[in-house]
């Protein structure tokens, strides 16, 4: 009798509330819209959108209830889309391919060959209704966040936080996309070792070339500068690339000084000719 009298409650508050919550996505990529109720008003789907919207129990529904921001591809914009692929270096088909490929994931069941359905696990289907708007919109979501994280401002650029906000997911949606594509995964990948080889890069620029530093005289540059290296930073970039310096050859003391006793100009020719042979190698 109480399962009945709470199942009631459900339904009462998915129909009545539902439509006034607007739409707002979960991490089950579950639209929770009077839309899906229009259609799928009795089935688990509709239920599961009326219990996590209410009861405010779904750990993964974003902080703020956002307008429904789903859109077909020729609604974005051929200009903007193709700003976007040159930013990401790959094209929005795709990863809208990947994404259809990529229905496989989901277990048989009764909608499995209903081309407008999200639990649709058939790739020679043409993607109709819901469906082509919920794969069409991911794949230029992942289009924005990839172009965002690769080639984002200077001040975000490899910032993921920067690229999911631009994108208008949450984190969780990108980890559960992660999960569910293997391409856009792989491509987050890649990004993500672009930016450890730029962090290489800069850390191999001030210890071993160095940075030009204005000289300020009584609070005024004077024009000049100095050459300047940074040692510590010296010591970290070996002690990742050669074992050898992680217990003997450089060591830190309590002020956080590199040794006296080491021969740092000596360490930055290694650290160079070590890098330029690991180059030539690649």
């Amino acid at each position: 009798m109480e399962q009945t009298g709470v199942f009631r409650r459900r339904i009462f508050l998915h129909h009545h509330l539902g439509p006034l919550l607007g739409s707002l996505t979960c991490a089950h990529e579950s639209v929770i819209t009077h839309g899906y109720a229009r259609t799928l008003r009795y089935n688990a789907r509709s239920y599961n959108a009326g219990y996590c919207v209410p009861r405010g129990i779904c750990v993964l529904i974003r902080s703020m209830a956002l307008p429904d921001e789903r859109k077909l591809l020729k609604d974005i914009g051929p200009a903007t889309i193709a700003e976007y692929e040159r930013r990401a270096g790959i094209s929005v088909q795709t990863l809208l391919d990947a994404i259809v490929r990529d229905r496989v994931r989901h277990p048989p069941n009764s909608a499995s060959h209903m081309a407008h359905t999200k639990e649709c696990n058939d790739p020679t289907l043409k993607a109709t209704g819901d469906l082509a708007l919920l794969e069409e919109t991911k794949a230029y979501k992942m289009l924005v966040i990839i172009a965002e994280f690769r080639d984002g401002p200077p001040e975000s650029r490899f910032s993921l936080r920067h690229a999911y906000n631009t994108a208008g997911i949450h984190r969780q949606t990108l980890i559960g996309w992660r999960g569910d594509h293997k391409l856009f995964d792989g491509i987050m990948d890649s990004i993500q070792e672009e930016m450890v080889d730029t962090m290489r890069a800069e850390a191999y620029r001030r210890s071993v070339v160095g940075h030009d530093e204005p000289i300020v005289h009584q609070g005024v540059k004077t024009g000049d500068t100095v050459k300047k290296f940074s040692d510590s930073l010296l010591q970290f970039t070996l002690m990742g690339y050669d074992a050898k310096f992680r217990s003997k050859d450089v060591n830190m003391n309590v002020s956080g000084q590199l040794d006296s006793n080491i021969n740092i100009e000596g360490l930055r020719d290694r650290l160079a000719q070590r890098l330029n042979s690991r180059s030539k190698a690649e």
